[in-house]
C-alpha cells in the first residue's frame, strides 16, 4: 500500500535507488533516472485510470526493456526538443548486456511495486515532491555534491517560494524562468501553488 502522504510516497520510491548499486543494472545516474522517467510515461492520466502495474511486473526482462524503448521512442517523436535529455537511456537500451537487462528489469519492477504509476497518475501526489531530485541526491555522495556546487532544494522550501511568488497577480500566458532548473523542483512548486489557487498550470509557460 502506498503511503497516504504524497511526500512520503515520493521518498519511498526514491529510496529504491539502492537496487541499482547493490543488485545489478546500470549505475549510471542518467540510466537510473531515465528508467524511472520512462516508466512514468506508462502511468494513467488520472487516479482512476487503468492499472498497468500488473502487466508490467509480469513481462519478461526483455519485454520490460522493449516497453521502455517504445516509451522513449514515442517521447522523442512527440517532444523532440527533449530528445537529447532522453538520449542516454535510448542509447543504452540499444545494446545492453544480459546482466544489464536482468538488473534493469528487476529495478523497473521494484519501482512499479513501490507505486510509481499510482504516484504519477495523481496530480496531488506528483506535485508534493520531486522524485527525480530526491533520487539523484541519494545517488551522490556529499563530496560529489560539494565539488559540483549543485544543491537540491528541499520541497518545503520550494513550496514556500512557489506560494510567495507564483500566485500574486499571475495571468495565463505568464512565463516562469528558472535558470538553475535542475530536476524542476521549482517548476513543480509553481504548478502546485497555481493549482491550489484554482489556476491551471498548463496555461503558463
Amino acid at each position: 500500500m502506498a503511503p497516504e502522504s504524497g511526500r512520503k510516497h515520493a521518498h519511498a520510491i526514491a529510496a529504491h535507488v539502492w537496487w541499482v548499486s547493490h543488485r545489478g543494472g546500470s549505475g549510471d545516474r542518467a540510466i537510473t533516472v531515465g528508467t524511472l522517467a520512462g516508466l512514468a510515461l506508462a502511468a494513467p492520466s488520472r487516479p482512476d485510470g487503468p492499472d498497468y502495474g500488473p502487466l508490467l511486473i509480469h513481462l519478461s526482462d526483455e519485454g520490460l526493456l522493449d516497453t521502455l524503448r517504445a516509451g522513449w521512442n514515442t517521447f522523442r517523436t512527440y517532444d523532440p526538443d527533449l530528445a537529447e535529455a532522453a538520449r542516454p537511456l535510448h542509447d543504452w537500451l540499444s545494446a545492453p548486456t544480459a546482466n544489464d537487462v536482468r538488473g534493469l528489469a528487476d529495478y523497473a519492477r521494484v519501482l512499479v511495486r513501490a507505486g510509481l504509476l499510482e504516484y504519477c497518475s495523481d496530480p496531488a501526489r506528483a506535485e508534493s515532491d520531486d522524485i527525480l531530485g530526491l533520487m539523484i541526491t541519494r545517488m551522490r555522495t556529499y563530496a560529489e555534491r560539494q565539488s559540483t556546487g549543485e544543491f537540491f532544494t528541499p520541497a518545503i522550501i520550494a513550496d514556500n517560494v512557489g506560494e510567495a511568488l507564483f500566485t500574486t497577480n499571475r495571468q495565463p500566458g505568464d512565463l516562469l524562468l528558472e535558470p538553475a532548473a535542475g530536476t524542476g523542483t521549482m517548476a513543480r512548486a509553481a504548478a502546485a501553488a497555481l493549482r491550489l489557487h484554482g489556476m491551471d498550470p498548463a496555461s503558463y509557460h
